[in-house]
């Protein structure tokens, strides 16, 4: 009973943090400044991190680990990626 509580805690947690940072991705694209879209292309990184490490936590869960494993590397490329350009991006 308690397990399903907080699969269901972490179903709304995982909808609401995908749709609140897709959302914020869209609004800055469509802005008419282009600085915007800089900010717009890392929010869509931070969406995909962020994807990957709810299901890096699903696959934990569910014993699967070896896509546990492949989904580290890419959180983990992600997490490169966004460092990278915010270094080059503070220059």
């Amino acid at each position: 009973m308690k397990n399903e509580a907080s699969k269901k805690g972490l179903k709304r947690i995982y909808t609401v943090s995908l749709a609140s940072i897709l959302f914020l991705t869209i609004f800055t694209y469509v802005d008419e400044d282009q600085y915007n879209d800089y900010i717009g292309a890392w929010l869509l990184l931070i969406f995909w991190v962020v994807k990957i490490l709810f299901d890096f936590i699903s696959n934990r869960r569910e014993g699967n680990k070896k896509l546990a494993v492949f989904d580290l590397l890419l959180m983990t490329a992600g997490i490169g990626i966004l460092a990278w350009q915010c270094l080059v991006f503070s220059r």
